[in-house]
């Protein structure tokens, strides 16, 4: 039989390896894959979420530094009043002009600086008049559209008739009268190559490529090997990587203009530089990051298959090995399951047994209960009778001294043993497993009632029960046969454990749809030790009654069992010295 079933096993054991052969090498794939793309994702998240707009701040920063200075210098030239007094006083001394423009020019270290008249239309540069604006020269085309703008300056690429027409950028800034009218045109000029240079510096210093472009989409400036003749040669179409990037020229907000985009192989940040009506592209390409991530994953998958071959075949000696542990250990699991069979059995029985001497257990506990309930209020009638005939004795007009003073002795003792059959009799009470009968009731009359009932036992010892009770209805649902017992043994205690002419005040309250009274002695308190065990059976503080009254150690824990039966919870705050303050608490009633 076992070797009939050698072929099943075999084709078993070959279906397993396969098929944990196709889960390693699902898994390794789809794990070496999705953290290939991750991490190409997250590499490239990095670098628009962070490199690119850093580099981006740095390099808009250097512009700022190295490109808007002149923006500021031609500001000044307009500004100057000695350059708009020579202007608006007739231009008499060229020479003044001269001198203003070569001290700009050698100042600021810029290729040229010049001024052209709106009046005289004369175009004034460091070596003198270079020549006179015509509208019809295609060639100052410039000046006239500088004239007619509204914005303050421009920034344009022109040819520069003083240096042999070399590409220049140049800064063309508006001169107005101290009216605010139109007298000229004046401004510096950079050399592009020299531009270029500064763009080349970024370039080598965050390893960025760098793109300007004015606000139509024309290439000005850039940091590629790329012949420039003229500004719209190129235009940002034309560049491989930016050709599916396009600025959109109707931005309503040009200044906040700062986006990051992926395309193609690169990854770009595009802002516009408002000073200078550019757009700043900063391309990064992601193809050395990408090529380190291939060449990882081509390594871990290798690393995989490797792992997979090893792993499949430690795999296969273990299941071998561990087939044959399995039938060794399967003979010995059948010896065992047959002793625990046996020992079930034998368990099954014992616990027949007990839960049979359990039940007779609680039979007995239930009838010595019942038999402690009966004996205890049997002996009370008996008591009572006891403590009528001594009071007779004790109050009657023949009574010698010496009897009278038995009598009052038999009467306290017999109430003491009254005493502690009502406390067993409460005990059952509250231990008893029947529902208790829970009705609305209003509380002030509880807290009344056993005011009215212990104002005998205070006054022989001179205690003032005070009372706070609200004048409204103080409604609660409880037992009122037990809120009394509850509110008894509070008060009885605070009279007991009170020294003579103290005060035992009772303050009810509601709050939050909850019902507390508060019982406050001027006892001896109780320290934290007698604290977490007050409220258990048969507990006997240390604190002794002030006037030899008996105590059982069985009140308090009535009153815990009651009040929890209830739905309502107890507590006690007390300091060594000051007198202790006990709290019941029950659900408001509506």
């Amino acid at each position: 039989m076992i070797f009939s079933d050698l072929p099943s096993q075999f084709e078993d054991k070959k279906k397993m390896i396969l098929f944990l052969a196709a889960v390693l090498i699902i898994g390794f794939l789809a794990t070496s894959i999705i953290s290939y793309l991750v991490s190409r994702n997250s590499i490239r998240q990095s670098i628009l979420k962070n490199e690119l707009p850093l580099a981006s701040d740095n390099i808009y920063s250097e512009i700022q530094r190295d490109l808007l200075k002149p923006i500021f210098i031609s500001s000044l030239m307009a500004n100057d009043t000695f350059f708009r007094d020579w202007i608006i006083n007739g231009e008499n001394d060229i020479s003044e002009i001269r001198k203003y423009l070569t001290e700009i020019k050698s100042e600021y270290n810029t290729i040229t600086s010049f001024f052209v008249s709106e009046r005289s239309r004369k175009y004034y540069y460091p070596d003198g008049i270079l020549k006179t604006i015509s509208e019809n020269e295609t060639r100052d085309e410039w000046y006239f559209r500088v004239r007619s703008m509204k914005t303050s300056y421009e920034v344009n690429v022109d040819p520069d008739m003083a240096n042999r027409d070399t590409m220049t950028i140049f800064i063309n800034f508006r001169v107005l009268d101290y009216q605010g009218n139109f007298i000229g045109a004046t401004g510096i000029g950079l050399t592009v190559d020299m531009v270029k240079k500064l763009i080349n510096t970024y370039r080598a210093r965050y390893n960025r490529d760098i793109y300007f472009f004015n606000e139509a989409g024309a290439l000005i400036l850039h940091s590629k090997n790329m012949k420039l003749v003229s500004p719209g040669d190129f235009r940002i179409n034309d560049i491989p990587g930016l050709r599916d990037f396009s600025i959109s020229l109707k931005e309503n907000n040009r200044d906040k203009y700062n986006a990051q985009q992926v395309s193609e192989n690169s990854l770009l940040n595009v802002r516009y530089i408002p000073d200078l009506k550019w757009y700043l592209v900063i391309e990064q390409a992601e193809d050395h990051t990408v090529d380190l991530l291939r060449k990882t994953l081509l390594i871990n998958l290798s690393i995989c298959f490797i792992i997979c071959f090893v792993t499949l075949g430690i795999i296969r000696f273990t299941i071998i090995r561990y087939q044959e542990r399995l039938e060794k250990r399967n003979i010995e699991l059948a010896e065992k399951n047959q002793k625990i069979d046996e020992q079930r059995a034998q368990l099954e029985k014992q616990t027949f047994q007990l839960e049979k001497a359990n039940h007779e257990l609680k039979i007995l506990n239930h009838e010595k209960d019942d038999f402690v309930g009966i004996t205890a209020h049997d002996l009370k009638s008996p008591l009572n009778a006891v403590i009528g005939f001594a009071e007779l004795i004790q109050h009657g007009e023949k009574t010698d001294d010496e009897n009278r003073k038995y009598a009052t002795y038999i009467v306290e003792s017999s109430l003491n043993i009254v005493e502690r059959i009502n406390n067993l009799l409460d005990v059952d009470e509250a231990e008893s497993g029947y529902e208790v009968k829970l009705q609305p009731f209003d509380f002030r009359t509880s807290v009344e009632r056993t005011v009215q009932d212990f104002k005998f036992q205070a006054q022989t010892k001179n205690i003032v029960l005070k009372t706070t009770i609200p004048d409204q209805p103080v409604m609660t649902l409880a037992n009122e046969k037990w809120m009394v017992e509850i509110i008894g043994n509070l008060v009885s205690n605070a009279i007991k454990y009170s020294p003579k002419h103290k005060t035992v005040e009772l303050n009810l309250a509601t709050q939050d749809e909850r019902v507390t009274l508060e019982v406050a002695d001027q006892g001896p308190g109780l320290t934290s030790s007698e604290l977490s065990k007050l409220f258990e059976k048969y507990t006997l503080a240390s604190p002794k009654p002030t006037a030899g009254e008996s105590s059982t150690g069985l009140g308090l824990y009535i009153v815990k069992k009651m009040t929890q039966r209830m739905g309502g919870s107890v507590w006690c705050d007390s300091i060594p010295g000051e007198g202790s303050r006990f709290f019941v608490g029950f659900p408001a009633a509506r």
